[in-house]
């Protein structure tokens, strides 16, 4: 079961010689458009093969599906469909778990259950010292 058409409409397989007016040039025949972009990469700037067109109403996004899907422009046939959404954005992995021997203190002051009390600093022989003093 399909959901309702949004505004906006995916248009794939650009010539890469397309640019932001060519692609507005030729949805404008089907409705009002309010945005077209050619996506470019981040780092050289060249197209990246895709675009988004964004109409005023849906009615027209529709129309723009039906009537220019397959259609050429600039010598490679336009795949055109229904803009996804971009999903929300994955948050960072967490920490993979780390494991001690809970109740037995290592050599540092870490009892295993937080973060160590100090850290370590300096020669064998300076943390011999520290740790006779505590």
């Amino acid at each position: 079961m399909e959901g309702p058409i949004s505004k906006k409409v995916f248009v794939g397989n650009l010539s890469f010689e397309v640019i932001d007016a060519d692609l507005k040039e030729k949805f404008s025949s089907v409705g009002m458009v309010l945005s077209a972009r050619v996506i470019t990469d981040r780092a050289t700037g060249k197209s990246r093969g895709f675009g988004i067109v964004e109409f005023t109403e849906e009615s027209m996004a529709a129309d723009a599906i039906r009537r220019l899907h397959d259609q050429p422009l600039k010598g490679r046939n336009m795949r055109v469909n229904d803009a996804d959404d971009r999903p929300p954005k994955r948050s960072a992995p967490s920490m993979p778990p780390t494991f001690s021997f809970s109740g037995f203190g290592d050599s540092e002051g870490h009892s295993g259950d937080g973060p160590p009390r100090f850290k370590s600093k300096g020669s064998r022989r300076g943390l011999r010292k520290r740790k006779r003093s505590l």
